[in-house]
């Protein structure tokens, strides 16, 4: 993952997108404009790519980052948050399809991501929107879908 960083330090680099939001400090507004560069915290911030997230995902899946085991009391429900579903550890879990799905979203004014993995498959999907939440998830949702489908079809 050498596209990937906790963004703990303000920097800029030619290749990352420019964050665009319906947020100013006057309120909302029908215009986009360039958001807030944000800096990493405990609560999220890093950058990544699409690239380096499908080589976390396939870590997780591998038993390079965590343990198998780890992995899947990782992906079983601990709790219900309140915005509804499951959730385990660090990931949120949802049925599509009778297939289960796992990952985890994020975002900021001007930027949103989510990754999933369709559990029993090699299959991951990312989503990286340069635009407020929740334009990842509005994206992600036909994708996904369509994805989740093949993977059931294909056992």
């Amino acid at each position: 993952m050498k596209n990937s960083d906790p963004n703990n330090i303000p920097h800029s680099d030619p290749k990352m997108v420019t964050p665009y939001t319906h947020q100013t400090q006057q309120g909302p507004t029908k215009d986009w404009v360039e958001a807030e560069h944000d800096i990493g915290s405990p609560a999220g911030g890093a950058i990544s790519t699409a690239e380096d997230l499908v080589k976390f995902a396939d870590a997780l899946r591998s038993g390079k980052l965590v343990s198998k085991a780890t992995f899947e009391k990782m992906v079983q429900s601990h709790g219900k948050p309140s915005f509804g579903g499951d959730y385990g550890y660090a990931m949120e879990i949802e049925k599509m399809y009778g297939e289960t799905v796992v990952g985890h979203g994020g975002g900021f004014p001007g930027v949103n991501t989510h990754l999933y993995l369709i559990l029993g498959s090699n299959y991951t999907v990312v989503t990286l929107a340069n635009q407020d939440p929740p334009a990842a998830d509005f994206a992600s949702q036909r994708v996904l879908s369509m994805v989740v489908e093949k993977a059931k079809q294909e056992k």
